[in-house]
This record gives C-alpha cells, structure tokens and sequence, in this order.
C-alpha cells in the first residue's frame, strides 16, 4: 500500500485511539480504494457568523499536545491583548507553537510536525496595513 502502513490505518500512529488517522486520509483516494469506508472527499458546510469567530486549523502534532479548550482560550487571550486580528492570530500560533515544544520536551515526547493557521474572522479590531 502506498505510503499506508498499519500504524495509520490502526490509529496507533501518535494515539491510543483507534480509527485511520484523518488528517492523512483527506484527499487520499488511493486510501479510499484499500480502506473499508474512508471517504477522501470532505463535507463542506457553510455557516452564517456574527460577532468576532476564531478558526485553529491545526495538524496532530497540536491537537495530540494541547486541548481544543486551551488552544481556544490562548486564543482569545492573545486577541484581547492585540489592537489587530493579524498580529493576534500570528502570536497565537506562536504561542501554540512554543506550548508543543515546551511540553513535548518536559514529557520527553518526540513532537511530530505541527502545522498552525489561525484565523480571526469578522473582527472588531481594526486592521493595520504594514508595508
């Protein structure tokens, strides 16, 4: 199997979960061809906001680290603290980044790669152009 192995497919890559990890089936439809019942297509849903939302996308090496819950509420710490949503999305995804290095290296976890984007949509503070 191409680029498939059991570990993967297990869910025993980097969890005690079981399951084939996901972020590594999305979009792989030669997976989908050998693995009963994973779809390679997402679904695609459209919600309407208001207010101020936030976005983590984020890989498994931060979600296997630190909780939806702490990611969030570091989140919204660091927009509280920025007079701009760019500058408050760019220091969380640091301050995301530091936390997986600092409790992976306290846990002696070897981390694996750990992806970030976040993003602050319809927000109040004002964007600031830098040139």
């Amino acid at each position: 199997m191409r680029g498939i192995v059991s570990e993967q497919l297990d869910g025993k890559l980097h969890s005690n979960t079981t399951g084939p990890n996901m972020s590594r089936s999305m979009g792989d439809f030669h997976a989908k061809k050998v693995v009963p019942g994973l779809i390679a297509e997402p679904d695609v849903l459209s919600i309407p906001l208001k207010g101020t939302s936030l976005i983590i996308t984020a890989s498994d090496g931060l979600w296997e680290i630190v909780s939806s819950r702490e990611a969030v509420s570091l989140a919204w710490k660091e927009y509280q603290k920025s007079t701009n949503a760019k500058m408050a999305a760019n220091a969380t995804a640091l301050a995301l980044g530091k936390l997986v290095l600092s409790r992976a290296s306290s846990q002696n976890y070897k981390t694996d790669d750990t992806t970030i984007l976040v993003n602050f949509l319809n927000s109040e503070l004002r964007e600031q152009n830098s040139f």
